[in-house]
């Protein structure tokens, strides 16, 4: 379990990271979501995987993840979904996905809501909130 925390805090570090680079003026909703998701996405280069974003599993119809990384068997070693808050469509994609790791990225300032939305956080999915600027 320290062992999820630690790599918890990691990704919420360099998350956080990416997003002091941003501009106040430029820390709309879309551009927060694609820094978060850019950051991830070298995070996973990183740690020696495949990132593989906007993934949409085969004959499904759920909504594409933000973002999976593929280990060198082409397995998918963690899934990530990113938002303003906790969404039940992006959790009915985490769950459809056979990752050994799945994170929920929030990134609402609106901390009661982000609070309210983890009622859709399933077991097993690691929630990680950040606000740009904390």
């Amino acid at each position: 379990m320290e062992k999820d925390f630690k790599l918890k805090e990691a990704i919420k570090a360099h998350i956080k990271k990416a997003l002091a680079k941003l501009p106040k003026n430029l820390r709309q909703e879309v551009i927060v979501r694609e820094t978060i998701k850019c950051a991830l996405f070298n995070l996973i280069i990183q740690n020696g995987f495949t990132p593989i974003p906007s993934y949409k599993p085969p004959r499904r119809p759920e909504e594409p993840i933000a973002l999976i990384g593929l280990n060198k068997e082409n397995e998918i070693v963690c899934a990530i979904a990113i938002a303003p808050v906790i969404t039940l469509s992006g959790m009915k994609t985490l769950k459809v996905i056979d990752a050994g790791e799945k994170y929920f990225v929030t990134f609402s300032p609106f901390k009661k809501k982000v609070e309210e939305s983890a009622f859709f956080l399933e077991p097993g999915v690691v929630h990680i909130h950040v606000h740009e600027t904390q």
